[in-house]
């Protein structure tokens, strides 16, 4: 059978998809003919319909808004390390202060600490800060939990400390 008559046969039978019926015949030279019109000696086809599937249209895409930020109202806000009136003594000014807050940190909220009115340390998301070198002497420690816009959500009640260092005379 020659490349001819196959994809005359495919593009009937492709066309057929739309017609019910459907015409098939042999000629003089075994080449098999279909089409959609009656020839002399052509065979009749029935042909089913072709299965289709309705696709709906795509729906347009519509981002979701963002997740509304949830508001975290603390309950307490305390520096747990050093305790009140601790003394550190020969101990090269090493100092590490511990946070805690109920309830615990939102992601999105920092803390931030301060030693005698000054910011020390932070913003920072951990609740752990660790300092060394200090100067002898007392300090007041405050903490803070502060949101995205830098706003105080609720500050600490202070704690003294006390940092001793052997001095060096002549």
């Amino acid at each position: 059978m020659n490349k001819w008559a196959i994809s005359l046969a495919l593009l009937i039978v492709c066309q057929a998809a739309t017609a019910a019926t459907v015409y098939k015949k042999v000629d003089e030279n075994g080449n098999l003919i279909f089409s959609d019109t009656p020839m002399d000696d052509a065979e009749k086809l029935e042909v089913k319909p072709v299965p289709t599937l309705k696709i709906d249209k795509t729906p347009k895409f519509v981002p979701t808004p963002e997740k509304v930020k949830e508001t975290v109202n603390y309950q307490s806000l305390e520096i747990t390390s050093p305790v009140q009136d601790e003394n550190f003594i020969n101990n090269m000014g090493t100092v590490t202060v511990t946070v805690q807050s109920t309830p615990t940190l939102n992601p999105e909220h920092q803390v931030q600490l301060l030693f005698n009115g000054v910011k020390r340390a932070g913003p920072s998301a951990t609740t752990s800060f660790s300092f060394s070198n200090l100067d002898r002497g007392t300090y007041e420690a405050k903490a803070q939990v502060i949101d995205t816009q830098g706003k105080t959500l609720i500050t600490s009640p202070p704690i003294t400390f006390h940092v001793k260092r052997p001095v060096i005379r002549n």
